[in-house]
């Protein structure tokens, strides 16, 4: 399995593999940033903390093909509501090997004001211990961009590796 650095927030914006980006207009420090690297995506986002006067930032990497199965898992799978929703919960709904690499898509609800999203897992890439994973809630995927993103890339992608 090929293993990442962490990608240097202040060069993320122009590093050669960058295929596409996007402001978080929830937050208006945060960018949301994909990337085409060897045979796989690498999804991060960076975000400049004013009182601390400094950036933070994430990556989750999986396999080009774990992107279209994200996607799928999202347009196409049904997730039943818990019936308890007094507390926050995740839902697993598929676990996948993609290109030797396990995956898990999980359905995200938080009973605390939140909404709603989606767990997007790499079971094989830790971090201090735990499966590297981004909860990406549905106001950010439908109502905020991010899922169109996601399709620009996979065509990107597609068309490159056509």
């Amino acid at each position: 399995m090929k293993v990442f650095s962490m990608i240097d927030p202040l060069s993320i914006a122009t590093h050669p593999n960058l295929i596409a980006h996007m402001a978080d207009n929830r937050k208006p420090n945060r960018t949301w940033y994909l990337l085409h690297v060897d045979e796989h995506v690498i999804l991060a986002d960076t975000t400049w903390f004013v009182y601390e006067n400094k950036w933070r930032h994430y990556q989750i990497e999986f396999p080009i093909r774990g992107l279209s199965w994200y996607m799928d898992g999202i347009k196409n799978m049904s997730f039943e509501i818990p019936i308890d929703t007094s507390l926050s919960s995740m839902i697993v709904h598929n676990r996948a090997i993609i290109d030797g690499e396990a995956l898990m898509l999980g359905r995200v609800y938080d009973a605390e004001g939140r909404g709603s999203g989606y767990a997007l897992t790499t079971l094989d890439r830790t971090e201090r211990g735990l499966a590297k994973q981004y909860i990406l809630s549905d106001e950010l995927l439908f109502d905020h961009g991010l899922m169109d993103l996601f399709e620009k890339v996979a065509e990107q992608i597609k068309s490159r590796t056509a």
